[in-house]
C-alpha cells in the first residue's frame, strides 16, 4: 500500500490529497470509503476534489466516443510523462 510505504519511510508526515477530474473522483471515493480510518490508518488529514465528475455514467459515455478517447489519452499520457520525468528523482 502506498500510504503504508510513505508513512514508514517519511516520518511525521501528514498527507493532503488533491485530485483533478477523475483523480478528484477517486480521492473523494477513497476518503469517503475510509471514513475516520483515512486519518488514523493512512495519516490523510484532508482531501480536495477539483472538477470531479458528478455523473460517472455520462462521463463514461463521453469517454467511450472513439474520437474523444484518442485525444484525451494522448493529452493525459503526454502530461503524465512530464510529471513523471520532473519527479523521477523522488521515485528512485
Amino acid at each position: 500500500d502506498v500510504f503504508e510505504f510513505l508513512n514508514k519511510n517519511i516520518s511525521n508526515s501528514k498527507f493532503f490529497l488533491l485530485g483533478f477530474s477523475m483523480g478528484g473522483n477517486i480521492i473523494a471515493k477513497f476518503i469517503g470509503e475510509c471514513g475516520d480510518e483515512a486519518k488514523s490508518k493512512y495519516n490523510i488529514h484532508a482531501g480536495c476534489s477539483v472538477c470531479g465528475p458528478l455523473n460517472l455514467e455520462k462521463l463514461t459515455e463521453f469517454i467511450e466516443d472513439k474520437s474523444y478517447i484518442k485525444i484525451y489519452s494522448k493529452f493525459f499520457c503526454v502530461n503524465l510523462k512530464k510529471v513523471f520525468d520532473k519527479n523521477k528523482k523522488l521515485i528512485n
